[in-house]
């Protein structure tokens, strides 16, 4: 069954966003979501397609997420879209993670964000102090058994990139003080 993990938000509700499921188009929520309480529309931020798993991520992001959360029984959470978009890709990432460590143990997980393209090379050639060509030949160089361990420490520099980019959209508080 299609599912999707969503991310709304509303002109009328600035700063937060609503992070929900549906088992229908995100579309199809949006205009259920118009009443005559809500004086604008929901506009959709970000949304992904879920197989047979959208209410347990929900659920995780939720839990996760329960410090910018505004009431515990509502789906509103005072954060930016990029802090919700990233709390439910990491739950995707956990979800994929567990099913290849389940059903395929000898087999690498291969992150989307791990492709390398120009400007990649280009931010790791500068991060290095070396050419970009210099980098993109020895990624294309390598054999099975180099290319491994590079691929390892360029999920690394993923993972730290994400994290930084996480510090950098710091949550603001729950509370005006």
């Amino acid at each position: 069954m299609t599912q999707y993990v969503y991310v709304l938000t509303n002109e009328a509700m600035k700063g937060l966003v609503k992070i929900g499921m549906t088992t229908r188009t995100v579309e199809q929520r949006v205009k259920e979501l118009q009443s005559t309480g809500v004086p604008f529309p929901f506009e959709v931020a970000y949304s992904v397609e879920v197989p047979n798993s959208a209410a347990y991520i929900e659920q995780e992001v939720h839990r996760q997420m329960a410090a910018c959360r505004v009431s515990s029984d509502r789906e509103f959470f005072l954060c930016s879209v990029e802090a919700a978009e990233i709390a439910i890709t990491e739950q995707i990432d956990i979800i994929v993670g567990s099913f290849i460590d389940a059903w395929m143990p000898n087999h690498t997980a291969v992150d989307t964000d791990t492709y390398i393209d120009v400007a990649d090379i280009s931010t790791l050639a500068n991060d290095l102090g070396v050419m970009a060509q210099d980098v993109a030949s020895a990624f294309y160089m390598m054999t099975p058994e180099e290319f491994m361990p590079a691929l390892n420490r360029w999920n690394e520099r993923v993972r730290e990139r994400r994290q930084a980019l996480t510090e950098k959209r710091a949550m603001p508080p729950l509370r005006p003080e």
